[in-house]
């Protein structure tokens, strides 16, 4: 059998076919497949930002034992928000803010995104666990500030603070209290820098997550003259949170003391560009640019501290002027 075919037949028969079998699609179908199209290309752009929420989810623990905590948790407290039907999601971030000393961030998650989901018995269990403590922590400070309320005096901002210690040590017999945040207040109203320091290492043995519990240590320390045991618990607060702008002020006043104007310059620097609202943060920075000899750097601090606070504080004033030393200031003061 000849099956030879010319090129002129196979032009034809081409063209003849390709006129034959073309299809005619109905508009609907093709509308369908462009919205398909559509989906699937907003599938594709939407996927880098995905994959972008999971790492932050599956890397939070170790972001955080790497001194990230602040970061981390405000990233998952993103996340629950972006994502407030994923039951993984919210049990991570109430996991992690429990465990590092955000409870009133862990109770706002729990209210508004654990409250009504379905639970299996262990993990009712858990949230029952800290629910409870949850309502004693809270229990805490609001009988504490009915002590406080009580105890206020006729001059705005002046109180009883005999009765409030009294009130407060009676606290400490009561199981129904959170006895490090007790503690804790014990230690911020004592004058006594031996007893401040002694109602707060009881608070960190309970809880060494309650407050700024670390960098209350170690600026008592730092009163107390010892300055190595100062370091040692600014230090363990940026182990847990790099950032810390108290704990970092800290470490830059204890540099100034020493002498290490540099070091210093760089932990006070690093304290402003994580919160320069904190406390006597920008008066710190300022006070190390000007030992540093960086006069106009320290004038622009000065002039946000005034513009933010109203005056320069007293004390930082006198040791600008030369009538203090640091170690009066830092020390003694």
């Amino acid at each position: 059998m000849n099956i030879e075919v010319s090129n002129e037949e196979i032009k034809s028969s081409n063209e003849e076919t390709e006129n034959t079998n073309k299809l005619k699609v109905p508009i609907p179908v093709i509308l369908l497949l462009l919205v398909i199209l559509a989906l699937s290309m907003i599938g594709m752009l939407r996927f880098p930002q995905v994959l972008k929420d999971y790492k932050v989810y599956k890397t939070a623990k170790e972001r955080i034992q790497n001194g990230e905590t602040a970061d981390t948790l405000f990233d998952l407290y993103d996340l629950a928000e972006k994502y407030p039907d994923s039951l993984p999601i919210i049990i991570r971030t109430v996991e992690q803010s429990l465990e590092n000393g955000y409870y009133e961030q862990a109770a706002y998650i729990h209210d508004t995104y654990m409250v009504g989901k379905t639970l299996s018995d262990s993990l009712y269990d858990w949230t029952n666990m800290y629910i409870s403590w949850l309502d004693k922590y809270f229990n805490t400070l609001e009988q504490i500030n009915i002590i406080y309320e009580e105890s206020a005096v006729e001059e705005i901002g002046s109180y009883d603070y005999d009765n409030i210690r009294k009130e407060l040590n009676s606290q400490l017999y009561k199981e129904a209290y959170n006895h490090a945040v007790v503690y804790y207040y014990l230690a911020m109203i004592d004058e006594s820098i031996d007893n401040a320091i002694d109602y707060l290492e009881k608070g960190y043995e309970i809880d060494p997550n309650c407050f700024d519990t670390r960098v209350q240590l170690g600026l008592r320390y730092r009163r107390n003259r010892d300055f190595k045991k100062a370091r040692a618990f600014a230090n363990e607060a940026l182990s847990k949170d790099k950032s810390d702008p108290g704990a970092l002020r800290s470490i830059a006043i204890l540099d100034l003391l020493e002498g290490n104007l540099e070091e210093a310059l760089v932990n006070a620097e690093a304290a402003y560009d994580s919160y320069s609202d904190g406390v006597f943060v920008r008066d710190t920075y300022m006070i190390v640019l000007f030992f540093n000899g960086m006069n106009e750097e320290a004038n622009i601090i000065k002039s946000e501290i005034v513009e933010v606070s109203g005056s320069i504080d007293e004390d930082t004033q006198e040791l600008l002027d030369g009538k203090i030393t640091l170690e009066e200031l830092y020390v003694e003061g």
